[in-house]
């Protein structure tokens, strides 16, 4: 585990794009970004003919691949080439199962425990030393598959907003740009 405090240039969102995903709980990473930029005052928007929607706001590049997520890997190598960032400059935001809504973890250096939208951000960066932030999804006993790709439901959508501003507060503000 990387000691040091959270420094990273970049957070990717992952996602699945179209609007028959949109306010799905494996969305939660795209979800994610989308607040910050409202929070930042700043909009996503696709870069020419790349494949992401980006908005720099600060030090930071808000990002959301314009790829289903589970082969968001290359986009995401293709854009820390264009900006020359390194992996370790990456926090990589998307949902996890295993952990219940609302709740997040701010990890370094791990493998995708079974998330194939992070394995092919490991495999396309050659590396797993990276920050993500894993958003907890996890809603009830059912297994992942059954709901994932569901809308979430209001109250629910309430409480990950409500972690949001939790990691908004507890983490993103303490990063060293």
């Amino acid at each position: 585990m990387n000691d040091s405090p959270p420094s990273f240039r970049v957070m990717v969102g992952l996602g699945n794009p179209g609007p028959e995903y949109d306010g799905t709980y494996h969305n939660a990473g795209a979800l994610a970004v989308d607040f910050w930029a409202k929070e930042a005052g700043v909009t996503l928007k696709k870069q020419g003919r790349e494949s992401w929607a980006q908005a720099k706001t600060g030090p930071l590049l808000l990002a959301k691949p314009v790829a289903f997520m589970n082969v968001s890997g290359p986009v995401v190598h293709k854009l820390l080439r264009a900006i020359q960032a390194a992996p370790a400059d990456l926090l990589l935001v998307h949902d996890d199962s295993d952990l219940p809504l609302g709740e997040w973890r701010l990890v370094f250096g791990r493998g995708a425990a079974g998330h194939h939208g992070v394995e092919s951000v490991i495999a396309a960066l050659r590396t797993k030393d990276f920050w993500r932030l894993r958003l907890g999804i996890r809603h009830g006993r059912g297994k992942a598959g059954e709901f994932v790709l569901r809308k979430m439901t209001a109250a629910n959508r309430k409480k990950f907003y409500l972690g949001l501003k939790e990691v908004t507060e507890k983490v993103m503000e303490n990063t060293n740009p």
